[in-house]
């Protein structure tokens, strides 16, 4: 290990940049030190700064020079902008680094300079870990990904298969969107399942697995509970959250769960049972065989929704445990029966408010003023219904009577009907049962995985806040999302306190609204906030500040404390692999999506569009260009009449650029590439030009040439045309004065031609758009979103953020690279008064790579090097100007 140290000094060499990297293997594997590159330069930008050719490096060299630091070196460098106040970052002013530079002469890279101190930070095998490396998949496992992502498959599955049989451990992001369809199981699912349920039994003594029937041989019950479910119900089974749902299989069994709430703030699952009926006897016996292999005692609070077998049945299996109903089920059992009871909207709704106001009353005054209320209803024996119903025992449902209960900010099953929600995007009806119970103890196992991997983050990770002084010794004992409940309570305004010592009896806090009862020791508070979090509330911070009292940190409650790195990843070896999926999923069938059938009334359509779009682009053009196109238009109609596939300013087979003349009738006559095969086409997609006829008695068609991109297989790389003009001298046409005259009246006549809807608006709108911003109409301010996103985007990336109910931020990887892309109108004064306003539209990072773009338009207009290219005819101008069209085209448009 010292030896690896004795390599890190000044004049140090190495043969090549891959002996380097083996060097930083070797630190980061044997002295736990992880390393990256900050900053480098290759050999291909290196070669591109000489002048001499004579002097370019090898490219197989790689980099000219780099430098390696420690993963936590350097500060951190906030880029939210005071948005993002908390973060936990690896960062921690570690001084680490050593730089490596190739030397010429003698052919190797030497070490130029060294810091070998590490501070702030720990170094152990346990930490090593964390640190995601990037590297390349092997070949099967990604193909294995791509297939299951062209079946639409499941996340979880993936993410397990590739932990257990490729050992790596993939972000839940990368596979989030998966899907799949599983095949060839056998057809006897009960038998299946009970194999899949005996293995786990057999693996771990721990695992609870239980079946039962009734007397006719028939399932009534499956109990799954596994060993990790019940440490974390030990560690944190205060509070339940109880609840059953449906249509998660064929066998129409519903699915019940028991959850908790962890110190990490997440809701686990901590035992599963399929039941055959609902009954209060046939819950109550799910509920004894968990009370059978986990002490009961541990639980004081139990949340249900309105079933009145789950109250009963918990009632006698959790004697010492509260009972509480689920807000939400509670407010939306009453809004169904005021729906019965056919009042007006306005009546239902203020019945309605009152029994919410009753539901969320924080004093006995409101919860009776709401009640008397509701109480003296006669419509439909509404009155009635809430008396006995509702009120008979408030101190299930209404806030002011849980206030006391130790719920951990839990007053709904909200935790427990996310994870059915979850569980049910994963799974399908569809699957077997055996493949339902899989995926179900797959999720169990991925999430203690997840724990574990947060305990140790937080021993290389570091906060960005500043920790108060009385905080200090409590955040590293508790988890950041306990800390961060503390934090809130710390920020409360306590300028209106007033405190009175008691002696032993503790503080008194007296507040504008009442007093609370603080005790001498800090331990405990008569506040809500500490009996439901059992944490320190802001009355018990504001006194040990007055009186420079610390916290008892190891008086409260353990349930929150940080998880043991050791321990947990001991935990994390023996649940989520031996009691994970010990073999590979069964084949995934590659079903490819079959391709979309044209049919002949699609064509019809999409000609019908086309034509449409072509009358209003014709309707304004001189007549020799106008004839030009309807003799064009008669060519191609000919060619579709005699299936012939037609491609434009191709090159012919021997390589040069056909011509096109004009033909006595004025028709244009067919190039000889005009009818070719696609295959030609993708071969040799090669730069095209369209050259007018250099014959002197001949007439171009058209002064005007357009590009025409064939379809199909050239769609990925359509012939960019380009317009060659002729340099052989013409001679002039002349014309008799009958003829001259006949031209001029049917110019006359075209020109007195209305123009349609559709142009007039066109012509609106490019007439506002060439004028510079500040003289452009007034609009909606999101129109003015879409076009400054249109200007640094371009047009076709802006229409994926511009689209109706996108509320996606802008990304930096989507923004124009070069300053001379970007339109020249974001450096109008008008536009830059407004900039602040467009900040919302993009990210942070994204935003400050717009400034730059706009520094560097603001630093070529002072220059007077601005570029644009006009938005009509596409022609590039140069200047500082403040319109986006040429001269010409606002002529014309005028």
């Amino acid at each position: 290990m010292s030896a690896l140290l004795d390599r890190l000094v000044v004049n140090e060499t190495f043969q090549s940049f891959e002996e380097i990297e083996r060097f930083v293997e070797r630190l980061a594997s044997e002295l736990f030190m992880p390393c990256r590159i900050k900053d480098s330069k290759t050999i291909e930008k290196y070669n591109d700064s000489l002048k001499n050719v004579d002097y370019y490096l090898n490219p197989k060299l790689r980099f000219h020079h780099a430098t390696f630091v420690c993963s936590h070196f350097g500060n951190h460098r906030d880029r939210s902008k005071g948005k993002r106040t908390t973060q936990n970052v690896r960062a921690c002013k570690c001084s680490f680094y050593f730089k490596v530079v190739y030397q010429r002469g003698s052919k190797n890279f030497r070490i130029s300079d060294v810091c070998r101190e590490h501070q702030n930070h720990p170094m152990s095998e346990s930490t090593i870990k964390t640190f995601r490396v990037k590297e390349r998949l092997p070949n099967e496992m990604v193909d294995i990904i791509k297939s299951t992502i062209g079946a639409g498959g499941q996340p979880t599955r993936i993410r397990q298969r590739a932990l257990l049989q490729f050992g790596k451990d993939l972000p839940a992001k990368h596979i989030q969107n998966m899907r799949q369809e599983i095949t060839g199981l056998p057809k006897d699912e009960w038998k299946n399942a009970a194999e899949l349920l005996n293995s786990y039994a057999i693996k771990n003594k721990e695992n609870t697995i239980q079946v039962l029937h009734d007397q006719n041989d028939v399932i009534t019950h499956i109990f799954i509970q596994l060993s990790v479910q019940k440490e974390l119900y030990k560690s944190f089974g205060q509070l339940i959250q109880y609840d059953g749902t449906y249509r998660t299989n064929k066998c129409g069994m519903p699915l019940y769960t028991l959850l908790i709430e962890d110190n990490y703030g997440v809701g686990q699952p901590i035992a599963y049972c399929f039941m055959r009926e609902e009954t209060s006897s046939s819950i109550k016996l799910a509920l004894e065989m968990f009370a059978k292999c986990n002490n009961v005692e541990v639980t004081e609070v139990v949340i249900t929704d309105k079933d009145c077998a789950e109250l009963a049945a918990f009632t006698e299996v959790f004697p010492l445990a509260t009972q509480l109903l689920c807000q939400f089920h509670v407010l939306a059992a009453v809004d169904r029966r005021l729906k019965i009871a056919k009042l007006g909207d306005d009546e239902r709704e203020e019945i309605f408010q009152q029994f919410r106001k009753a539901v969320y009353a924080q004093s006995e005054d409101d919860l009776a003023e709401a009640a008397g209320y509701l109480s003296s209803l006669e419509h439909d024996n509404l009155g009635e219904y809430f008396e006995n119903f509702w009120f008979k025992r408030p101190e299930l449902w209404s806030t002011t009577h849980r206030t006391h209960y130790f719920t951990k900010g839990n007053n709904t099953t909200n935790r427990l009907e996310k994870f059915h929600s979850t569980m049910k995007n994963v799974g399908h009806r569809k699957l077997m049962f055996s493949e339902l119970i899989q995926i179900l103890l797959d999720i169990i196992c991925l999430r203690v995985r997840d724990r574990n991997q947060k305990a140790v983050d937080t021993t290389v990770k570091f906060t960005t806040e500043t920790i108060p002084p009385i905080l200090k010794d409590f955040a590293k004992q508790v988890t950041t999302y306990a800390y961060g409940l503390v934090n809130n309570q710390m920020k409360l305004k306590t300028s209106g306190y007033s405190i009175t010592n008691t002696g032993t009896f503790g503080f008194v806090i007296t507040t504008s609204l009442r007093t609370y009862e603080v005790e001498s020791d800090l331990t405990k508070c008569s506040c809500s906030f500490f009996a439901t979090y059992h944490l320190p509330c802001r009355h018990i911070l504001f006194v040990g500040n007055i009186h420079d009292v610390m916290l008892p940190i190891d008086k409260y409650d353990p349930c929150w404390n940080e998880d043991k790195v050791d321990d947990e990843l001991q935990k994390n070896k023996k649940d989520s692999v031996s009691e994970g999926r010990d073999v590979s999923p069964k084949a995934i069938e590659n079903s490819r999506r079959p391709r979309k059938i044209i049919t002949s009334d699609d064509m019809w359509n999409i000609g019908n569009q086309l034509a449409k779009q072509w009358c209003d682009a014709i309707q304004n053009l001189s007549l020799p260009a106008f004839n030009g196109q309807i003799n064009l238009l008669k060519r191609m109609i000919e060619g579709a009449k005699k299936n012939e596939v037609v491609v434009f300013d191709l090159p012919n087979i021997n390589g040069t650029i056909d011509t096109v003349e004009e033909t006595p009738d004025r028709e244009l006559r067919p190039m000889a590439s005009s009818v070719a095969n696609y295959g030609s086409c993708k071969e040799n997609p090669e730069q095209a030009s369209f050259t007018p006829s250099t014959t002197p008695n001949k007439t171009p068609t058209s002064s005007r040439a357009s590009s025409v991109v064939t379809y199909g297989s050239r769609k990925e790389n359509p012939v960019q045309a380009s317009f060659t003009p002729s340099t052989t001298p013409r001679k002039k046409r002349t014309y008799s004065k009958g003829q001259q005259n006949s031209m001029e009246d049917e110019l006359k006549t075209l020109s007195k031609i209305p123009k349609s809807p559709a142009k007039k608006q066109k012509t609106s709108q490019l007439k506002n758009l060439i004028l510079p911003y500040n003289q452009r109409p007034a609009g909606h301010p999101r129109k003015k979103n879409e076009m400054f996103l249109k200007w640094v985007l371009g047009v076709e990336r802006a229409n994926a953020y511009i689209t109706p109910g996108n509320k996606k931020k802008v990304e930096e990887e989507d923004l124009l690279v070069i300053p001379d892309e970007v339109n020249n109108a974001v450096v109008e004064e008008a536009v830059l008064k407004e900039l602040p306003l467009f900040m919302q539209l993009f990210t942070a990072d994204a935003w400050v790579a717009v400034n730059q773009l706009i520094d560097a338009k603001k630093s070529a207009k002072e220059k007077d090097e601005l570029v644009f290219a006009c938005i009509l005819c596409k022609k590039t101008i140069k200047g500082n100007s403040s319109c986006i069209a040429c001269d010409s085209c606002q002529q014309g448009l005028i």
